[in-house]
């Protein structure tokens, strides 16, 4: 009988440590996949600018892009 209750223990153990990683693995994507489109809507907005200046010069959209990376 305590042979069951300790099988049943590092079975809910081992239950619980998958969960963990793989909800954290889930939390590491989707953070992942937020900082990519930040960084696509930050370079989609530099691109617009230097479009709608007429001028290539892209350092006020590198300013941009610093501060929403942050």
């Amino acid at each position: 009988m305590a042979l069951v209750l300790v099988v049943v223990v590092v079975v809910g153990v081992v239950v619980v440590v998958f969960v963990i990683v793989v909800a954290l693995a889930v939390v590491l994507l989707v953070a992942a996949s937020v900082v990519v489109l930040v960084v696509a809507v930050a370079v989609v907005v530099i691109v617009v600018e230097s479009i709608v200046s007429g001028s290539s010069d892209t350092s006020s959209g590198s300013v941009t892009l610093l501060a929403l990376t942050e």
